[in-house]
C-alpha cells in the first residue's frame, strides 16, 4: 500500500506543477496584451475637439476664375399674350444655340399670325455676331454686325436698314475703362460709315462713380449733365448744364437712413414738375410710391402705388391708386405674378380700373451658358460681378 500511496502522491505533485505553468502563462498572455493595449493608446490618443482644430490641413487650392466657368440658368422660350380676341396666342419665342446664345426669335403679328424673324449668326470664338431681321413677308429689313472684344464687351455696331427712302447705314464705337465701365460711345454715318454723328462721354470720380454726362453732335447740339453725391454715397442731384455752364433743369433726391423718400423733377430753380415720395416696409423694401405732377390745392397726391413680396423678396404684385379713378376706393390697375419651384417667372396677369384683366404667360428651358453670356441679373444671382 504504501508503494501505491507515494505513487498517488507523485500524481498529484505533477498536476499541480501544470496548474501553476497555466496560472503563469495566463498571466503572461494577460501583461502581454495590457501592454500592447497601453502602447496603441499611447500612440493614437483621443482627440478633442481643440486638438482636431489643430490638426494641419491640406492648404486650398486657388477658387477658379468665375469668368472661365460654365454656368446653368433658365432662359425664356415662349411668350404667351391675348389676341384681338381675348384668345391666348403665341406672341414671341425665342430658339438657342451653343453656349446659350440666341440664334431664332420669332415676333407674331396678333392678326395674322405670321412672324418677323430674326436670326443671329456667330463666329466661330464669339467676337462677332450678325442679326438678320425679315418682315412677315420674309424680306430682309435690317442687318446688324457687333464685334466684341475678348471680354465679350461690344465694341462696334454696324446697322443696315432697309425702309422706303431706301438704306440706311451706320456704325456705333463704344471704348472701356480697364474696369469695363463705358468711356466713351460713338456714332458714324454714311456708306462707309465715316461721316461722324455723335460723341458720348462719361467721367467718374476716383470711387469709380458716374459724375458727369456729356453729348457733342454733329447738329450743334450739346448735352451735359453733372452728378452730385452725398458723404454715404447716394446720388442726390442730376443737373443739366446750359453751354454757359448754368443749370438748367435738375432731378433732386433725398434720402432717410440711405433710403431715398423723395424725387423731385425741376424744370427750373423755380419750377417744380412732378415728385415721388417712397415708403418702405420692415424689409426696406419700397412698400408705397406717391406721385404727384400737378398740386392741387389740399389734394397732395394724384397717383400713388402699393408693392407686395414673396418670402423670397421677390415682387409679386403692385395696386396703383388715382384720385380721379371711377372706382370707389381709386383702384385703377393692378398686377401680380406667379413664380415656378425654379424662381422662373411663369404667368403675370394685369387688371384695368374697369376689371379687365390681361394673362400673360411664359416658358422656360434649362441651359448651360459661359460667364461672357450672363445677364446683370443672373451675374447677381450668382454673386458675380
Amino acid at each position: 500500500m504504501k508503494p501505491e500511496k507515494t505513487g498517488k502522491s507523485r500524481k498529484i505533485f505533477i498536476a499541480a506543477i501544470v496548474i501553476i505553468c497555466l496560472i503563469a502563462a495566463a498571466a503572461e498572455i494577460i501583461l502581454i496584451s495590457g501592454a500592447s493595449k497601453k502602447k496603441k493608446q499611447q500612440n493614437t490618443p483621443t482627440e478633442t475637439p481643440t486638438q482636431t482644430a489643430q490638426k494641419p490641413t491640406a492648404t486650398p487650392t486657388e477658387p477658379a476664375d468665375p469668368k472661365t466657368q460654365v454656368y446653368t440658368v433658365w432662359r425664356m422660350t415662349k411668350q404667351y399674350c391675348p389676341d384681338p380676341n381675348g384668345k391666348e396666342m403665341l406672341y414671341r419665342e425665342w430658339e438657342y444655340g451653343e453656349g446659350g446664345y440666341v440664334v431664332t426669335e420669332r415676333l407674331y403679328d396678333p392678326f395674322s399670325g405670321k412672324a418677323n424673324i430674326t436670326t443671329t449668326d456667330y463666329s466661330e470664338d464669339y467676337s462677332t455676331s450678325r442679326l438678320r431681321e425679315y418682315s412677315t413677308d420674309g424680306e430682309l429689313l435690317e442687318t446688324r454686325q457687333r464685334d466684341y472684344d475678348d471680354k465679350g464687351r461690344m465694341m462696334r455696331e454696324t446697322v443696315e436698314m432697309t425702309g422706303i427712302d431706301g438704306t440706311v447705314t451706320y456704325a456705333t464705337d463704344w471704348s472701356y475703362l480697364d474696369d469695363g465701365r463705358v468711356a466713351k460711345e460713338e456714332r458714324y454715318l454714311g456708306a462707309n460709315n465715316d461721316v461722324w454723328d455723335y460723341t458720348i462721354s462719361y467721367t467718374y470720380d476716383e470711387l469709380g462713380r458716374k459724375v458727369a454726362y456729356q453729348m457733342d453732335t454733329a447738329r450743334d447740339i450739346h448735352e451735359k449733365i453733372r452728378y452730385v453725391y452725398d458723404f454715404d454715397g447716394n446720388l442726390i442731384l442730376e443737373e443739366t448744364l446750359r453751354p454757359d455752364g448754368s443749370v438748367g433743369s435738375f432731378v433732386s433726391r433725398e434720402f432717410t437712413n440711405g433710403r431715398l423718400v423723395r424725387e423731385n423733377q425741376y424744370q427750373n430753380a423755380e419750377t417744380l414738375l412732378w415728385f415721388y415720395e417712397y415708403e418702405y416696409d420692415s424689409e426696406g423694401r419700397i412698400s408705397r410710391r406717391y406721385y404727384n405732377d400737378v398740386p392741387q390745392g389740399d389734394r397732395k397726391y394724384t397717383l400713388w402705388r402699393d408693392y407686395f413680396y414673396d418670402k423670397a423678396g421677390r415682387k409679386i404684385g403692385e395696386r396703383g391708386y388715382n384720385i380721379d379713378s371711377p372706382n370707389e376706393d381709386g383702384l385703377i390697375d393692378a398686377y401680380s405674378c406667379i413664380y415656378d419651384e425654379n424662381g422662373c417667372k411663369v404667368k403675370e396677369f394685369y387688371t384695368d380700373a374697369y376689371g379687365t384683366e390681361t394673362v400673360e404667360r411664359y416658358e422656360y428651358i434649362q441651359i448651360t451658358v459661359p460667364y461672357r453670356n450672363l445677364t446683370d441679373e443672373e451675374k447677381e444671382k450668382f454673386g458675380l460681378e
